[in-house]
């Protein structure tokens, strides 16, 4: 299994990678970044640095791909572009791929041992005519198959579909494009497995922690599913849930690495 995420380089996402990349990588799970091409910052060239040294040392495995964008459209395209893992000719048919987001820290075993057929994850969870983008999986040819993508590159499927589209807000215009074009590719042509998350009539998800939750730390159970992150994570009070969360699951691991990542990542102006 592969875990397709994505970032621009928002502090409240771009922070948050390798920590992602680290829980995936606790579960077998390599991961594909998708983040926007341009010149890199300060604090991005940390993340990469950061991700290069985990997969020197074997403990994670990432592999960065850049989409071209206007600037105003980078999260749009970011959102989308996770979509289209399938046009990736490196990656083999039969292998799943799970789609997720950047700040979703994950640390059970039930989203990563399931078959080639569409799984998604809290379809309760958003509204109608959506399906989440945290989680969906299926294998690397039905993800091909479902969007349609043929022999074309990532770049080209983003292109065709958010091209043409242009507002003064993008970000907010058309925040919820990922889901709606996963919900519309899936429904009526395609069979697809749902696992319901939703507390009832509430839009929190069974077995998570979850940043807006107060009482986060009563849930904080051997079953939990994922964390979303706080953010941004490396400010003082987020990063020490983010290490209370991670210490929890994973109390013999050493973490000087991510202390010492987040000291740097704070320091950089």
């Amino acid at each position: 299994m592969i875990a397709i995420i994505s970032s621009t380089t928002d502090d409240k996402y771009l922070f948050s990678l390798p920590i992602t990349a680290y829980c995936w990588a606790k579960l077998g799970v390599d991961t594909i970044i998708f983040m926007p091409m341009g010149p890199l910052t300060d604090k991005s060239k940390l993340v990469l640095e950061t991700l290069t040294e985990l997969k020197i040392k074997g403990v994670a495995r990432s592999y960065i791909l850049f989409f071209n964008c206007p600037k105003h459209k980078e999260p749009t395209y970011s959102q989308c572009v996770r979509l289209f893992g399938g046009c990736l000719d490196f990656i083999d048919g039969d292998e799943i791929l799970i789609t997720s987001d950047a700040d979703m820290a994950i640390f059970s075993k039930d989203l990563t041992e399931v078959d080639h057929n569409i799984h998604i994850w809290g379809n309760d969870l958003v509204p109608q005519g959506q399906f989440p983008i945290c989680f969906c999986s299926m294998s690397a040819a039905k993800w091909k198959e479902v969007f349609n993508c043929g022999n074309k590159s990532f770049q080209e499927m983003l292109d065709e579909d958010l091209g043409p589209l242009d507002s003064e807000h993008m970000r907010s215009d058309f925040w919820a494009r990922d889901q709606e074009l996963l919900h519309n590719a899936i429904m009526g042509t395609h069979y697809y497995i749902p696992h319901p998350r939703a507390y009832p009539n509430t839009q929190f998800a069974s077995r998570r922690l979850d940043r807006d939750d107060g009482m986060w730390e009563t849930m904080l159970k051997p079953d939990t599913i994922d964390c979303h992150l706080w953010r941004p994570g490396y400010e003082p009070e987020n990063f020490s849930k983010i290490m209370r969360v991670l210490r929890y699951f994973y109390p013999q691991e050493d973490f000087s690495w991510l202390v010492n990542y987040r000291q740097q990542y704070d320091s950089i102006v």
